[in-house]
Parts: structure tokens; C-alpha cells; sequence
């Protein structure tokens, strides 16, 4: 059953983390406020890929591993 951000449980994001809205099919992440965090770069690369679900993505040191999350969605 997919949720709309008004349906989800806010109960489990803490006060030192957001929701970010991935503009993703309904895709929600919970991000630290503090530390590395993953920035519009790696969406317009996560966009730039052209695979599909026969494809096979591997991930190798991209920070926060957030591509193969928006490839994947």
C-alpha cells in the first residue's frame, strides 16, 4: 500500500533528521541534518543514466550510495 507524505508515520523521523522528498513516484529518504548529505548532483546523475530493470547498476564510491536508490525508483 503506497502512502502519501501525510499518511507516513512522522513519529519516525527524529529532530536531527528530514524527509526529503525524492519527486521520485512517492520516494521519501530520511536524511541527518548534520554530515554528508546527498545534493541535486547526484540526482541530475542518478537522471543522466539510461538503464532500465534488465540492467545491472553497481555503485562504488558515489558518497551517500543515493544514485542506485533513484535509478532503482
Amino acid at each position: 500500500m503506497n502512502k502519501t507524505l501525510k499518511e507516513l508515520d512522522l513519529t519516525l523521523v527524529n529532530e536531527n533528521e528530514t524527509l526529503d522528498d525524492l519527486q521520485l513516484d512517492g520516494l521519501h529518504l530520511i536524511q541527518k541534518k548534520e554530515g554528508f548529505r546527498f545534493g541535486v548532483d547526484a540526482v541530475l546523475l542518478a537522471n543522466f543514466a539510461n538503464v532500465n530493470r534488465k540492467h545491472s547498476v553497481l555503485d562504488l564510491c558515489t558518497g551517500t550510495g543515493i544514485i542506485p536508490f533513484i535509478i532503482y525508483g
